[in-house]
């Protein structure tokens, strides 16, 4: 088990990277189709706990729009911050608390993808609530389009190598 400043130390390392990774995969023009802030939330939530993974899932998205001005700070990055913290907390908890199989890969794949869908709400919540007080157009069709269409290639590589990822570093202990 980690101790506290582990914990700290390793949230900013997960915020940094997010921030890194971001900046990386926006100038090559895959940011959204990647979603590279989301893999270190997903990775700070089940290795550091429900606490700092929503630290980092708060922290990154609000981070980047201050010091590189990409996501825009309103709405898109306190939006996005919603919803990486939602992923943060819930791959967490399902993951640690619940414990739906007795396969502990199965149970990285089942928290990740709860994880993501709760997000996606927590997102949709968002922007349908700011679309009605600043007139910012949001709808199902915006929605769909924006979290699952045009981030299908960040889900599929989401599922494809967070849970092998996370399986690693459990075995090595990290």
């Amino acid at each position: 088990m980690r101790n506290e400043t582990e914990k700290i130390v390793l949230s900013g390392f997960f915020i940094s990277l997010g921030a890194v990774l971001a900046v990386i995969f926006h100038n090559l023009g895959l940011g959204q189709k990647i979603s590279p802030m989301h893999f270190t939330v997903f990775i700070a939530g089940i290795t550091l706990g429900w606490k700092y993974g929503l630290a980092v899932g708060i922290i990154t998205p609000l981070m980047n729009a201050i010091l590189f001005g990409a996501p825009p700070l309103f709405p898109i990055a306190v939006g996005m911050s919603l919803e990486l913290a939602t992923y943060g907390v819930v791959i967490s908890i399902i993951y640690q608390y619940v414990k739906p199989s007795t396969n502990n890969f199965i149970n990285i794949y089942i928290a990740l993808i709860i994880s993501m869908i709760v997000g996606r709400i927590v997102y949709g919540l968002y922007y349908t609530v700011v679309s009605n007080i600043i007139e910012y157009e949001f709808g199902f069709k915006i929605f769909i389009n924006s979290v699952i269409i045009l981030s299908l290639p960040g889900i599929v590589f989401q599922i494809l190598f967070i849970p092998p990822i996370v399986n690693y570093l459990e075995k090595k202990e990290f």
